[in-house]
């Protein structure tokens, strides 16, 4: 059964040479000026979803006013964080940056918008979390001047909230040997992680007689041809 929660982000801002904090409550991408480049650093207190199945993410972002319009876009650098849990002191902002996650646009401009991350970005969050990380960083190396002196993607979050939704794993099975001689024996874990599901195995000269042994029960009710009908 999926379950959905929300996390709501703690944020500051470093410049990518700086341990010290630029900016305190809020996550800035490159700069307003180019003698620096920002690091956003944003952690979720309490995420905590490691094993778990992803199947859906949203971020809500609130952008302040900082740099080009609402009639622009702009490109977010979504990276992973090299510290987890708490926001981390005596640390650079260069230091703080991990692997790339991958990209996603908006205005970010004054305005409060909800994110439906989709795609390549989507998978490598969805691992990156389930591996049982809740940090991340906004942070783009390459990033250019404008003509008015700000950066292209320059962006400044006031708040942001994460929601996941996500299903217990069933099982993560293992096998003794990768082959096995006729006759020799070969042990099967499924190490299932929850009560929610059970399994089976046959095999593959039985499979007529399951079948018609399913059949039979579905014709007393025993089963319904919809299992989850009734759910």
């Amino acid at each position: 059964m999926a379950t959905t929660l929300a996390y709501i982000a703690s944020l500051c801002t470093r410049k990518y040479t700086s341990s010290a904090n630029a900016k305190n409550d809020v996550a800035c991408q490159e700069f307003y000026d180019s003698s620096y480049n920002y690091v956003g650093i944003i952690s979720f207190p309490g995420l905590n979803l490691e094993n778990k199945v992803i199947t859906e993410i949203w971020l809500d972002i609130d952008a302040e006013k900082a740099g080009y319009g609402v009639k622009n876009t702009k490109t977010v650098y979504l990276r992973k964080a090299n510290y987890q849990d708490d926001i981390a002191s005596g640390v650079t902002g260069g230091q703080y940056v991990g692997d790339e996650l991958g990209t996603f646009e908006g205005a970010f401009y004054g305005n409060y918008n909800g994110y439906h991350i989709t795609g390549p970005l989507f998978d490598a969050m969805a691992a990156y979390i389930s591996a049982g990380n809740n940090s991340f960083t906004i942070y783009n190396p390459l990033a250019t001047a404008s003509p008015h002196g700000y950066s292209y993607n320059y962006m400044q979050w006031a708040s942001v909230v994460i929601t996941i939704t996500f299903e217990d794993v069933v099982s993560l099975p293992t096998v003794s040997a990768a082959s096995a001689s006729l006759g020799s024996a070969l042990t099967i874990s499924t190490n299932r992680s929850n009560n929610a599901a059970t399994h089976g195995m046959t095999y593959k000269e039985d499979v007529a007689v399951v079948r018609d042994s399913f059949r039979k029960m579905l014709d007393r009710g025993i089963y319904k041809a919809d299992l989850f009908s009734d759910l």
